[in-house]
C-alpha cells in the first residue's frame, strides 16, 4: 500500500512538472494583450480620417469663412466632411469639401499638400503660403488626371482637372480645404478660392464648448 501511495505521489509531481513547463516563461518578461489602434496614428488623410472629435457643421466650427458667388452650400457627401460646395464654371460643375479632424488632427501640413498633389496624375504641383490675421495658410494647386479615390471621392479617374488645396492652421485647428473640378472651371476659380481663404475668421457664433 506504502508502494502504491508513493507511486501516485511521483505520478502527479511529474504531471504537475509538465504542465508549467508546457507554458515556459521569460523572467522579467510582460504579459502580451492584443495592441489596440491608435486613434491618431491613420489621422494623415482629411479624406480618409474619422471625425471623432470634429465640428458636425460650420455653425459649430472654431472659424467662419465665406462662399464665392456662384458657389453654393451642400449637405455633405459623408460624415467625413464639415461643409461642401459646388462650383460652378464654364467646364462643368467642381466640388470644395472642408474637413476637420479635430484639435491638431489630420496630419501635417506638407504630408497633406504632398498627398493631395498626388493624386493628380501628369501634373506640376505648385505650392505657396500666406498669412491671413492669425491664420497660416498653405496651399497647392495641380492640373491633370483626377486618379480615382475611395471615401467619397472620384470613382474613376478624371482627365483635364485641377486641384486646389489648402491646410488653414489657427487656435482650434487645422482646417482642410479641398476644391476639384474641370480644368476649364478651376482655373477661373483660382482667385475665388483664394478669396475665399481669406475671409477666415473666427467664428463668434460657435458653441463655447472648451473643444476650440
Amino acid at each position: 500500500m506504502k508502494t502504491m501511495s508513493l507511486f501516485l505521489a511521483v505520478s502527479l509531481l511529474a504531471l504537475t512538472a509538465c504542465s508549467k513547463s508546457a507554458t515556459p516563461s521569460v523572467p522579467g518578461a510582460t504579459p502580451q494583450t492584443a495592441k489596440q489602434p491608435d486613434p491618431h496614428a491613420a489621422v494623415t488623410d482629411p479624406g480618409l480620417a474619422l471625425m471623432t472629435e470634429a465640428a458636425s457643421s460650420p455653425a459649430e466650427s472654431a472659424i467662419a469663412y465665406d462662399f464665392p458667388a456662384g458657389w453654393t452650400r451642400v449637405k455633405p457627401k459623408s460624415m467625413m466632411r464639415m461643409d461642401q460646395a459646388t462650383i460652378t464654371g464654364p467646364g462643368g460643375e467642381g466640388e470644395l469639401a472642408v474637413f476637420f479632424f479635430g484639435v491638431g488632427g489630420g496630419g501635417g501640413v506638407q504630408a497633406n499638400l504632398d498627398r493631395w498633389a498626388e493624386q493628380i496624375d501628369g501634373g506640376t504641383p505648385v505650392t505657396s503660403k500666406f498669412e491671413h490675421g492669425a491664420y497660416k495658410i498653405s496651399w497647392v494647386e495641380s492640373a491633370g488626371t483626377l486618379l480615382a479615390s475611395g471615401m467619397g471621392g472620384s470613382s474613376e479617374p478624371k482627365p483635364n482637372y485641377r486641384l486646389l488645396g489648402a491646410v488653414v492652421e489657427g487656435e482650434g485647428g487645422p482646417w482642410f480645404f479641398k476644391a476639384t473640378g474641370p480644368d476649364a472651371t478651376m482655373t477661373s476659380q483660382k482667385e475665388a478660392f483664394l478669396a475665399m481663404l481669406r475671409t477666415v475668421r473666427p467664428n463668434e457664433a460657435a458653441p463655447k464648448t472648451g473643444s476650440f
